[in-house]
């Protein structure tokens, strides 16, 4: 039986970085590239064994999961312990192979850890889910945590200092104590990985709820979260299987903190009304960080699909959408009515883009740019256009050879990425 062994975890920069060293077979080393750190704001210092070996556990497992192996180590919480074997349970679900082999964290000892409750925190990346949480939770002093190397790649250095600039000048978010986590949990294995998942997205289907919400757990020990706060990406009415849903995030816990999966109640075009709504109400811009294009110079492109899809649904209740982080003039309109013009990529996209229709089949009118007023009716019936073609994609021998491309010579994509972004 294969099993990856955590042989050290060391602290290094004055207790603010942790490295894990761990023994590979060699029958898995194709999988994994680098040890693993994680990087905190804060010194973790005095944290225990049995809670430092949190994060990187978190982002082995699912891979442990997936080809059959053990996870070997000294100590760990007997909560968090306790609560993968639930989430390894739902991922079985979605992935019976899971319970063709034999997989499980070997710890010598269990820890029962407790931690002071002191105040409560919530992963925030500025997007339109993270606001939403934000508004639904105004009432509590959050503190904020931005992770780097999740969405945000670790050596791209442009968009997290626009990151950064976001989180520290946003004018409501003053009085909210900010935290910034780095970790490798995206380069520390290889491409092989990524294929674990048929049709790719290892990232968002698997790994990421368990990465985020597990990157905090030193970090909640010291400061005393009570309760970590993770945005929904889908809702109740619209499941698919995602590496952050309720079923994983609430089985995850450390401590004395629980993990809180919020907004799933709401579509992704309620969230948008909730904010505008609440934006309305400020004396100042809002400022929402939506795209994470690989051509994007600053807070938003302006110019994908998904920004698209976002600025359409601020206009829906009233928002001029450069007042929320975009810069759009009134070709708005025109160029969402040529996007729909031939359906949607994804059962998912289309969904946000349907849900979108209905609200605004409930509105007197959209925003109207000064002097280039646009057709309510017109934009209706081409959203009834676009949707009524369903395009679902699906992963071509050509996409799967690009991303096994990527993979294999990912410091060779970053450059021509580069290129191709300064011949935009």
């Amino acid at each position: 039986m294969a099993s990856i062994k955590i042989n050290s975890i060391i602290l290094e920069e004055s207790g603010h970085k942790i490295i894990y060293h761990y023994e590979i077979p060699k029958e898995l080393k194709k999988y994994f590239k680098d040890d693993f750190f994680a990087r905190y704001d804060v010194s973790v210092e005095g944290v225990p064994e049995s809670i430092l070996v949190i994060p990187f556990v978190a982002n082995l497992l699912p891979i442990s999961w997936m080809l059959g192996f053990d996870i070997v180590v000294s100590e760990i919480d007997d909560k968090f312990h306790a609560g993968m074997q639930h989430v390894k349970e739902i991922f079985a679900k979605e992935f019976p192979q899971i319970h063709q082999q034999k997989s499980d964290i070997v710890a010598q000892q269990l820890v029962s850890n407790h931690s002071e409750h002191k105040t409560d925190a919530m992963l925030f990346s500025g997007g339109v889910d993270a606001y939403a949480t934000y508004f639904r939770n105004f009432h509590k002093q959050l503190e904020l945590v931005l992770v780097r190397g999740a969405d945000i790649p670790l050596d791209d250095h442009k968009q997290w200092q626009t990151a950064l600039d976001s989180m520290e000048s946003e004018r409501i978010l003053d009085n909210n104590p900010k935290r910034y986590i780095e970790m490798n949990c995206r380069d520390f294995y290889s491409y092989h990985v990524t294929e674990l998942v048929q049709g790719g997205g290892w990232w968002g289907k698997v790994q990421h709820g368990l990465s985020l919400t597990c990157s905090v757990a030193p970090l909640a020990y010291v400061l005393g979260y009570g309760n970590l706060s993770i945005a929904a990406t889908h809702n109740v009415n619209f499941r698919i299987f995602w590496g952050s849903m309720p079923e994983i995030d609430q089985n995850t816990r450390w401590a004395d903190t629980f993990v809180h999966h919020d907004g799933f109640d709401l579509t992704r075009i309620d969230k948008v009304e909730l904010i505008v709504k609440n934006a309305q109400q400020l004396p100042y811009n809002l400022n929402l960080r939506v795209c994470y294009s690989e051509f994007n110079h600053g807070l938003n492109c302006s110019e994908c699909e998904k920004c698209y899809r976002t600025m359409l649904a601020i206009t829906v209740f009233g928002g001029n959408p450069n007042d929320y982080g975009f810069r759009v003039g009134p070709q708005l309109y025109d160029d969402v009515e040529k996007i729909v013009q031939d359906g949607f990529a994804t059962k998912g996209i289309r969904y946000d883009w349907e849900k979108t229709y209905h609200k605004l089949q409930l509105q007197d009118d959209i925003y109207q740019f000064e002097g280039h007023p646009h057709s309510k009716q017109q934009l209706e019936q081409k959203l009834a256009q676009g949707l009524a073609l369903e395009i679902v994609q699906r992963t071509s021998f050509i996409d799967k050879f690009k991303r096994k491309i990527i993979g294999i010579f990912p410091n060779a994509f970053k450059v021509y990425l580069k290129i191709r972004g300064s011949m935009r």
